[in-house]
């Protein structure tokens, strides 16, 4: 089946967009809505899984700038 809705991305600047083709336009709306739930539910887990590692990487900058920051002192 055709991907319906597309996610697209700025590489340069982060920013991303989301693009509703005819096709999605065209579905009943339940139907709609079923995979709109779908695609919201593995966003979000993908997006809390993304936090988990972010969160992680700026413990470990902040443990090291504490470090560093203790041989200045």
């Amino acid at each position: 089946m055709k991907t319906d809705i597309k996610l697209d991305a700025n590489i340069n600047t982060g920013e991303g967009e989301m693009r509703v083709m005819p096709h999605f336009e065209k579905m009943n709306t339940i139907w709609q809505l079923d995979v709109l739930k779908d695609w919201i539910w593995d966003l979000q887990n993908l997006y809390n899984k993304k936090v988990d590692v972010w969160e992680k990487e700026m413990g470990a900058l902040q443990k090291e700038f504490k470090e560093n920051n203790a041989d200045i002192q």
